[in-house]
């Protein structure tokens, strides 16, 4: 939490410069140029058949998802959008349901609802119309539990160091299109921010 936090300080800082779409593609890139040398130390696990299925469908809400909170932190005071953002506990509670097939207790369920009581003061619907930011907040937090869900199941088979190692592959691509539509080239002081952003990214996921 406390990487996660940090990053998105930084983001919401650079995002008043750069674009989200290529602060999502550094991201990407750095992960990946700092893991490829360990993953050539300990050796690559080709992923096959659901495996590689599994790590494609993560890869793709993963990077809707970093779009999705990118935006929300460019958009929402910071303090607010990583308040809302922390519901990703609560929709775990669903998620875990319905793709891990893990049992719920009423307990469980009580705190979830109290939580979701939480966010709705956070938002406060009628005292003022609803912001676009938050509602970002709130989705990037519902993709982000889903996403959390598949590296559990990826996690019974899978290295923790692959299960990074492939997000970052994956998600480079797929975050290299839209970062070229709004490229703006960063100066040394914000290519040192982005290079630390995915650092703190990788130990985050670890």
């Amino acid at each position: 939490c406390a990487c996660f936090a940090t990053m998105s300080a930084i983001i919401r800082d650079l995002s008043s410069a750069i674009s989200t779409f290529e602060i999502a593609f550094f991201r990407n890139a750095i992960g990946l140029i700092f893991l490829l040398p360990l993953m050539w130390r300990l050796g690559f696990e080709i992923p096959r058949g659901s495996v590689l299925k599994a790590y494609g469908i993560r890869a793709g809400i993963g990077i809707c998802a970093m779009w999705v909170w990118y935006s929300a932190l460019s958009i929402t005071p910071l303090a607010e959008a990583i308040t809302l953002n922390f519901t990703v506990a609560l929709w775990m509670i669903p998620v875990a349901i319905l793709l891990l097939g893990e049992k719920v207790g009423v307990r469980r369920w009580g705190a979830t609802l109290v939580g979701f009581c939480g966010v709705l003061i956070v938002m406060q619907p009628g005292a003022e119309t609803v912001n676009l930011g938050s509602l970002l907040a709130i989705l990037a937090a519902l993709l982000f539990a889903i996403s959390m869900a598949l590296v559990r199941l990826l996690a019974r088979t899978q290295r923790p160091i692959s299960i990074v190692f492939y997000m970052n592959l994956l998600m480079t691509p797929l975050s290299l299109g839209p970062a070229i539509a709004v490229w703006t080239m960063p100066d040394l002081t914000q290519l040192g921010w982005l290079i630390f952003i995915g650092l703190l990214a990788n130990a985050a996921h670890f």
